[in-house]
């Protein structure tokens, strides 16, 4: 009789050890995937500091330039930089919005150049698109392919502006 009575004591044991131990886990990649989470929304936020901070310091050096590299949040593998006052000057030539040119054609892209206040654009959800005073775009658009996460390009200062090239 004490021997049923200590093997159901030690089933219990280990039904309670189990549920502890996979509660810990539950628990545990819950808190992890937060983390992992909020480090994402962190580097957004980095990113998008880090850009606005280097239009602001090179945009009163008229004449002065420089490549500037760019550490991207996951998932953006496409940033565009867009000048609407160009646009209507340009649609019927511009690669973004012309279905014929396959390599340089992009309809969401597209689509917010036409209808957006935003000039850099991501073709991402997790990134809203941005608007930076006073850029300027030396061929109208730019689009940039995210390579390992950077993106690199030139930013020279006019004065009241910057004028962003490849």
């Amino acid at each position: 009789m004490a021997y049923k009575k200590s093997q159901a004591q030690q089933i219990f044991i280990y039904l309670l050890t189990l549920l502890i131990i996979g509660l810990m886990m539950f628990f545990g990649l819950k808190w992890v995937w937060q983390i992992v989470n909020i480090e994402d929304e962190i580097n957004v936020a980095q990113f998008r500091v880090d850009l606005e901070n280097s239009f602001d310091k090179i945009r009163p050096n008229y004449g002065s330039w420089k490549y500037e590299v760019f550490d991207i949040p996951k998932g953006i593998n496409k940033v565009c930089f867009v000048e609407h006052s160009k646009y209507n000057d340009m649609k019927d030539d511009a690669g973004l919005c012309d279905p014929d040119n396959i390599t340089a054609y992009d309809p969401v892209m597209c689509y917010a150049w036409e209808n957006g206040d935003e000039n850099v654009l991501f073709d991402s959800t997790v990134v809203d698109s941005l608007q930076i005073k006073n850029l300027k775009v030396e061929d109208g658009y730019l689009c940039l392919d995210v390579d390992s996460r950077k993106i690199r390009f030139k930013m020279r200062g006019l004065g009241d502006s910057v004028m962003v090239s490849d």
